[in-house]
C-alpha cells in the first residue's frame, strides 16, 4: 500500500473516531440509589470510564447527553439501571465489583440499540458478570411411568386386547419430553394371541394446555421404530419400520412426585405388514400385504421428582 493510500486511511479512521464521540455528562440518581456515599463516587468514575471507552467524551458541563445511573442493593447483589435520556436499561449482578462489567453492556446496549444479552452482541468475552456464568435454572419434573390399557389393530378388521408401555418423562410448565418404550397392543383369536403392533421405542414431546395448574389436558406426537405381526386365516404377515404416535390425555397431580394420567394414543406405521399367501393346494401362493394401525387407550401411573427453582452460587 503507498503512502498516500496510508495516510489517507488513518485521517479518515481518525474523522471517523472524532465524529463518533459525543460530549456526555454523568450522574448518580441519589433518590434511587441506596450505595454508600464512597461507592456512589466510585461507580460514578466507573461509568465514566465505561464511557470513554466506549469513545465518548465525559464533561462535567454543556454535554449533549447525560448518562443517570443508580443502584440498588439487596443483599450482596446489585441491580444497575442506566439511562441515557431516551432509552434506559437494568441488569442485575451477583456482587458490586461486576457494576464494571454491567455498565458495559448497558452503555453498549444504549448506543448499539442492541437488547441486553449474547444475542445482541453487547456480551463479549471481558464483560461477563458471574451471575451470566452461573445463571439460575428451573429444573424439570422427572418422572417414569407405566401404562396399561385396551386397545384395537385395524388389519383386516378390528381386533382388541390389551395395551402397554412405559418410559420417561422430562416435563417443564408448558411443555414435555417423552421416551417410551414397548408400546404395544395385543390382540387374540380364540384362546391365543395372533396379532402385535407398536413401537419398541419412541421419542415424541407433549403440550400442556393449562401449565400452571395441577391437572391439565395435553397433546403430544412422536416417532419411532416398531414393528408388527397378525395372523389372518392361517397367514403369518410381519414388518418392521419407521411409525408416528400422536396422543391425548389428560393429567393429574402435577403439583406432586405422584402422576396419573387417562392417554389415548395412535400408531400410525410407515410400512405394512406383508406375508405369503398360499392356494387351498399349497401349491402356489403370491404375496400380499395389509396396513395395521393401532389404538389404544390406557391408564398411567408415574413417580418422579416434582421442579424446584435451582440456584448455583459461586464463591
Amino acid at each position: 500500500m503507498r503512502v498516500p493510500a496510508i495516510l489517507s486511511f488513518l485521517f479518515v479512521s481518525t474523522f471517523a473516531g472524532a465524529a463518533h464521540a459525543a460530549d456526555v455528562c454523568v450522574e448518580i440518581d441519589t433518590t434511587r440509589d441506596n450505595l454508600t456515599e464512597p461507592e456512589r463516587g466510585a461507580t460514578r468514575a466507573l461509568l465514566a470510564q465505561t464511557l470513554e471507552e466506549k469513545q465518548q467524551r465525559v464533561v462535567e458541563t454543556g454535554c449533549q447527553v447525560t448518562y443517570r445511573a443508580y443502584h440498588v442493593r439487596l443483599g450482596s447483589s446489585v441491580t444497575v439501571v442506566l439511562s441515557n435520556g431516551g432509552a434506559s436499561r437494568s441488569l442485575k449482578v451477583s456482587k458490586i465489583d461486576d457494576v464494571q462489567k454491567a455498565y458495559s453492556q448497558l452503555v453498549e446496549s444504549l448506543l448499539t440499540g442492541k437488547p441486553l444479552g449474547v444475542e445482541g452482541g453487547t456480551i463479549d468475552r471481558t464483560n461477563v458478570t458471574d451471575a451470566q456464568v452461573s445463571p439460575n435454572r428451573v429444573e424439570a419434573d422427572s418422572l417414569w411411568y407405566l401404562r396399561l390399557g385396551y386397545g384395537s389393530i385395524a388389519a383386516d378388521g378390528v381386533k382388541t386386547g390389551p395395551a402397554f408401555g412405559f418410559g420417561y418423562r422430562y416435563e417443564l410448565d408448558r411443555i414435555a419430553l417423552d421416551a417410551s418404550f414397548l408400546n404395544f397392543v395385543l390382540t387374540k383369536k380364540e384362546s391365543s394371541y395372533d396379532a402385535a403392533t407398536g413401537s419398541w421405542i419412541r421419542l415424541g414431546a407433549a403440550y400442556y394446555f393449562d401449565p400452571f395448574a395441577n391437572n391439565s389436558l395435553y397433546a403430544g406426537a412422536g416417532i419411532g421404530w416398531g414393528a408388527g405381526s397378525a395372523t389372518v386365516d392361517g397367514t403369518n404377515y410381519t414388518n418392521s419400520g419407521i411409525d408416528f404416535g400422536v396422543c391425548g390425555g389428560f393429567e393429574f397431580l402435577r403439583a406432586s412426585s405422584i402422576r396419573l394420567f387417562v392417554q389415548l394414543d395412535a400408531t400410525l406405521p410407515t410400512y405394512k405388514l406383508s406375508g405369503t399367501v398360499y392356494d387351498s393346494t399349497g401349491l402356489s401362493s403370491h404375496e400380499d400385504s395389509l396396513y395395521a394401525p393401532s389404538f389404544a387407550l390406557s391408564l398411567g401411573l408415574g413417580f418422579g421428582k416434582s421442579n424446584t427453582l435451582k440456584v448455583q452460587h459461586r464463591d
